[in-house]
């Protein structure tokens, strides 16, 4: 059997399954995507579980080993281990149905909206890993929801030392740009892009602020690089690969009780590599004439519904 190939097969929703109530609906401009990496082939046993969300849930799969968590490290990506066969106590078993080649799962899914600790009747999902003779068969993903918020695009307003394009955009978990309106409690990150007109090899943001366009009261978010605690733990930073700086996630925010809010940020475009963390120790010193140029960003006006 080792030399059967693998199919990819991924998600159906299913209801009223060992007792589990009637699904309940996603939450308007939410992500909830639950899908099974089957790997190359059955020989190689390298199944693993995958949710993607910006709810704040409660994973649990249901295996012919037992019941087994998923593991996150941000609190939208989770994962779990699988396997085909008997013999690991901390991988989830797959069922295999009877006199087939077709391997289940059974992973029940409870959420609250944003951070409420009150969680839903949990929603169960069937994922299914199917090998055939004839190698690879390919098979389409079906996602929970095609996709909640369309990408808010930040236009940046480039300072007059550089002849660089900078944008500051917010996404979503699914890497998507968000446009419009966003559901406060979503989890999201900033990221920004310079085009390198400027011959940089990199950015690294100095200070950020999120601003109340009815009030004008900023919020302090990011100080010489490094998290003020308003939205991640002390001596967080952005990251910095080549010429793109992201944020780690955080739940999106208002000032206040104003639904109108903007970010504004201040960057240093780096005439040599910087990337890694941008609160991972002060920079080198260096002379006037190799002095990087700071750059202030400041995003359009989004609404927070």
């Amino acid at each position: 059997m080792s030399g059967l190939g693998a199919v990819l097969l991924v998600l159906t929703a299913v209801v009223g399954v060992l007792g589990i109530p009637a699904a309940n609906e996603i939450p308007s401009g939410f992500i909830l995507d639950v899908k099974a990496d089957c790997g190359r082939s059955r020989a190689l046993d390298r199944p693993v579980l995958r949710v993607k969300t910006d709810l704040n849930v409660v994973i649990k799969a249901k295996c012919s080993n037992g019941v087994k968590k998923f593991l996150t490290t941000d609190k939208v990506n989770y994962a779990l281990a699988g396997t085909f066969y008997g013999g690991s106590t901390s991988r989830c078993r797959f069922h295999r149905r009877a006199n087939s080649e077709v391997y289940t799962v059974i992973v029940y899914v409870s959420y609250g909206e944003g951070g409420s600790p009150i969680h839903k009747e949990p929603e169960a999902y069937s994922l299914t890993c199917t090998f055939a003779r004839k190698g690879l068969k390919s098979t389409k993903a079906l996602l929970v929801k095609p996709g909640f918020n369309p990408p808010v695009e930040l236009r940046s307003e480039a300072g007059s030392k550089t002849t660089s394009v900078l944008t500051l955009n917010i996404y979503n978990v699914r890497d998507q740009i968000i446009k419009g309106s966003i559901v406060r409690g979503c989890r999201v990150y900033l990221a920004a892009t310079t085009s390198g007109r400027n011959r940089e090899l990199g950015l690294r943001p100095v200070s950020c602020d999120a601003i109340s366009a009815t009030s004008g009261k900023r919020l302090p978010i990011l100080r010489a690089g490094c998290s003020t605690k308003a939205l991640w733990p002390a001596f967080t930073g952005f990251t910095t690969i080549g010429r793109r700086v992201r944020s780690p996630y955080f739940e999106m925010i208002q000032i206040e009780d104003d639904q109108k809010i903007s970010f504004e940020c201040v960057f240093t475009l780096c005439r040599t590599s910087c990337n890694g963390s941008s609160c991972a120790g002060s920079r080198p010193k260096r002379s006037s004439e190799e002095e990087d140029d700071e750059q202030v960003v400041r995003s359009e006006v989004m609404t927070v519904e």
